[in-house]
């Protein structure tokens, strides 16, 4: 009960005072990972095995998602006004360059979150695609196989809880 009211007024300070709503879902999501010691180990096995490839299928869709939807459709536009317009960004990324497979310097002008207008702004939002533009192919498969391989032992060794936790932080 002490970790849940811990992750509820977390939850609610991120939300509240830091404006990062992302979080804040993420926070309330993690007292599911609490909750899982009271689920049978069955259901956990199942949650687990399916939520992981829900979540490993949306971390590279959201990669390659400006590539798969076209820019002049309604879907893209109202999925990149959800996004505040980072969408738009990785777009532009992908017009300019293409992944390495050692990856590459890219020039990110940002101005550490200020809130006035900077010139030629551009940033990639997206760590995923960060990660492959950046650090390149190699690194990303490995890292991809890395994490899957961690969370297939997890679930092997019955170790639900932190399966759902390392899936939240994915």
């Amino acid at each position: 009960l002490l970790q849940i009211s811990i992750l509820i007024i977390a939850s609610i300070f991120l939300l509240k005072i830091n404006g990062a709503r992302n979080d804040s879902i993420l926070t309330l999501l993690m007292i599911g990972s609490v909750l899982s010691v009271y689920i049978p180990k069955r259901f956990n096995k199942t949650i687990s095995i399916v939520g992981t490839v829900i979540v490993f299928f949306l971390s590279i869709l959201s990669i390659f998602i400006t590539k798969i939807l076209p820019y002049t459709t309604n879907l893209y536009d109202s999925l990149n006004v959800i996004f505040n317009g980072r969408l738009q960004f990785q777009y532009m990324l992908f017009t300019y360059y293409k992944p390495q497979f050692f990856g590459q310097l890219i020039p990110e002008i940002g101005l550490g979150g200020s809130q006035a207008p900077v010139l030629n702004y551009f940033y990639i939002d997206n760590s995923y695609t960060k990660m492959l533009f950046m650090a390149g192919i190699a690194f990303t498969i490995f890292m991809y196989c890395i994490l899957i391989a961690l969370v297939r032992r997890l679930i092997n060794n019955d170790m639900y809880k932190l399966v759902y936790i390392i899936l939240i932080v994915i």
